[in-house]
């Protein structure tokens, strides 16, 4: 399910808890990448809790989880991509290596 009030997150609710104690249990990802922000079990009183999406970015740990999340998720991109540079260049530098020692 998006959330409409902030597009940054997406989230999910599903049934948790015995039947004595029914909750439901919240689970939020961000909505750009697929990373999970938080869970969190919300008690019912009735057949469905009223929970707003900025209640549970609150119950999550707030717009400052949000933003950790994605600066978690920008560092392990840019990490990729300096590994995926370096190979490269380790592969050139081999292969100068191999056509020097093979022409002198």
């Amino acid at each position: 399910m998006r959330n409409s009030e902030d597009p940054g997150f997406s989230y999910s609710v599903s049934r948790a808890g015995s039947a004595a104690q029914p909750t439901m249990q919240v689970a939020a990802w961000d909505g750009e990448t697929g990373t999970l922000i938080g869970r969190c079990e919300i008690p019912t009183t009735g057949p469905s809790p009223v929970v707003t999406p900025s209640d549970l970015l609150d119950r999550f740990g707030g717009r400052y989880r949000l933003a950790a999340v994605r600066v978690d998720v920008a560092t392990e991109r840019l990490a990729t991509v300096t590994r995926r540079i370096a190979r490269a260049c380790a592969q050139r530098r081999a292969a100068g290596r191999r056509w020097r020692s093979n022409t002198l």
